[in-house]
């Protein structure tokens, strides 16, 4: 049986969760587990990080290899990573087509 798993959001303790990760779903026997992931490239640990602007910035490369080395290049399908001003645009044009419809 194959099995599809998402990882999402702000990597936080990415090597820790990984190895747990692996232990949990790769000795699954008769089972192959792909791996669909998509991180934001801030990392913070409060939510005053957010407001105060104190996340890190995180380099999509290194963290897109990072995530191969710790899931494996043959179980990592696909990765995203989405950027912060990205997805506000996109929630803006949400919030607008919901007030054109509201009206």
């Amino acid at each position: 049986m194959r099995i599809a798993v998402c990882l999402y959001g702000q990597p936080r303790f990415l090597e820790n969760a990984s190895q747990f990760f692996r232990e949990e779903f790769f000795d699954l026997p008769g089972h192959e587990v792909d791996v669909f992931i998509h991180f934001w490239d801030n990392l913070g640990y409060t939510p005053s990080d957010d407001v105060y602007g104190k996340n890190q910035k995180l380099q999509k490369d290194n963290l897109i290899k990072k995530c191969r080395q710790l899931y494996g290049e043959d179980k990592v399908k696909k990765i995203w990573n989405s950027f912060v001003s990205k997805m506000k645009t996109y929630w803006d044009k949400f919030v607008n087509m919901l007030k054109e419809i509201k009206d």
